[in-house]
């Protein structure tokens, strides 16, 4: 096995420190004709890339899944309650401005 190092899959995914090597497989890449390399843990077993997904199959939720849009959305309602609530002129444009941005 070769030296270990993290895996950046396992890293992008929110999943870091693991640290994976490389076995030269009896595979054979048939578009180069180069061995394939398989992806080891410590351990020695096969690496298995982490996700964001549960055992059962589920995505997993963080809170910036949910605080962001609820920001949004609550940012949104309050620019057309302000709107509909708007009684001059100078109210209205403001409004069409904020709901605009959206």
């Amino acid at each position: 096995m070769s030296k270990q190092e993290e895996c950046n899959k396992c890293k992008t995914a929110g999943f870091p420190n693991q640290l994976i090597g490389f076995k030269k497989s009896n595979r054979i890449n048939p578009a180069s004709g180069k061995a394939f390399w398989d992806l080891i843990n410590i351990d020695g077993s096969e690496h298995v890339h982490k996700d964001k997904t549960a055992q059962n199959g589920n995505p997993v939720i963080d809170a910036t899944t949910i605080v962001k849009p609820i920001e949004t959305l609550t940012e949104s309602v309050s620019a057309l309650v302000f709107a509909l609530c708007a009684t001059t002129d100078e109210q209205r444009s403001l409004a069409r401005g904020m709901v605009n941005k959206r």
